[in-house]
């Protein structure tokens, strides 16, 4: 979720419409927009390389050729996305404080906070329009969440795809304190911090998380692990 589809959208876009844009008609009247035309088609053909920055963990860079770098060259060829790698340690804070300006911003939902509050977003809403991007495309579910991240009505994401989460649980811990297993019915969060709570606490020195939703954690004595 990003600034990521803010260059992506408009320069992927543009450059569609360019190379449509041939002129059909040789009157004289048209000389003005064949050599208009003629600036746009040579502009897109120019080579144009992209700097694409993951604000989380959640990206490998095998997905990140498979899914974007590669697809996107092989339908623009003069476009290259390079992944921009801070050295190990970086934080966001420390990576835009040093002055990185990416052109593409990933981002997931354990990160959208933080890069909103360093305030590198940028409203979509003009390219958007601008460039005629069917938002039909995208599930209102995905789609709904992105606006929420923005209090005014700015559109400062598009999704890029929707993980789903699985649960996992620890059978001996729940038998340990006489908790029943979580039912094989959809849970709601609300249902699922509750049971955790009544596995949370301290035994013989021993720290119980009753759930951890951040990640995959698989120390013991983690009770629920969330890949």
């Amino acid at each position: 979720m990003l600034k990521k589809a803010t260059i992506l959208l408009g320069a992927l876009t543009l450059l569609l419409q360019a190379a449509c844009s041939a002129p059909t008609s040789s009157s004289p009247g048209s000389a003005g927009t064949q050599e208009a035309s003629a600036g746009e088609a040579k502009a897109a053909s120019e080579p144009v390389t992209l700097k694409f920055y993951t604000s989380s963990g959640t990206l490998t860079n095998t997905e990140f050729k498979a899914l974007i770098a590669d697809p996107v060259h092989a339908k623009y060829p003069n476009i290259t996305i390079e992944r921009a790698e801070p050295p190990t340690g970086t934080t966001p804070e420390d990576y835009f404080s040093s002055g990185a300006n990416p052109d593409l911003i990933y981002s997931s939902s354990t990160t959208h906070t933080k890069m909103i509050s360093i305030g590198v977003y940028q409203d979509l809403r003009e390219l958007i329009q601008k460039y005629k991007f069917d938002e039909s495309r995208i599930k209102p579910f995905l789609y709904n969440y992105a606006k929420g991240l923005a209090p005014n009505g700015e559109i400062w994401a598009i999704p890029f795809n929707s993980n789903q989460h699985i649960l996992y649980y620890n059978k001996d811990i729940f038998d340990k304190f006489g908790v029943p297993y979580p039912s094989d019915q959809q849970m709601t969060w609300e249902q699922a911090i509750e049971l955790g709570r009544q596995l949370t606490r301290t035994e013989n020195g021993v720290n119980y998380i009753g759930i951890d939703a951040e990640g995959c954690l698989s120390e013991s004595p983690k009770t629920w692990r969330c890949p």
